[in-house]
């Protein structure tokens, strides 16, 4: 609804280049950040599945201490669970950096639509 308002105003107090140039940022904003969300799902489906398997070995380990202990498998343990953090780590940084691509991507998309309207203005 302020879209278009908006996008109304424009057109009446100043041009109907300007209400498209908003329509045409929002449109391409709007197709951007969902084409890229159902993108990264992916990536922070694989985040939540090694946290939870993380999350799995350490109350494992913890619940079984006692026999962890009686078969010195300390070590086994603590590397098994290294192993699950390195990959959920990796996995973070994966959906981090997808999600600051969209940020970046709908910064520009938005510089753009912004740059454009002021050239026009001038």
């Amino acid at each position: 609804v302020d879209i278009i308002i908006a996008i109304v105003f424009f057109v009446v107090a100043f041009d109907a280049v300007f209400g498209i140039i908003v329509m045409g940022t929002m449109v391409l904003y709007l197709v951007f950040t969902i084409v890229v969300t159902e993108w990264r799902i992916q990536f922070r489906k694989a985040m939540n599945d090694k946290d939870n398997k993380s999350n799995t070995i350490s109350v494992d380990s913890l619940l079984n201490f006692e026999t962890v202990k009686y078969f010195g498998a300390e070590k086994f343990e603590v590397d098994r669970f290294e192993e699950s953090i390195n990959a959920y780590q990796h996995e973070e940084w994966i959906s981090q950096a997808t999600l600051n691509m969209l940020n970046g991507g709908q910064g520009l998309i938005i510089g753009v639509g912004l740059v454009v309207g002021s050239l026009l203005s001038a």
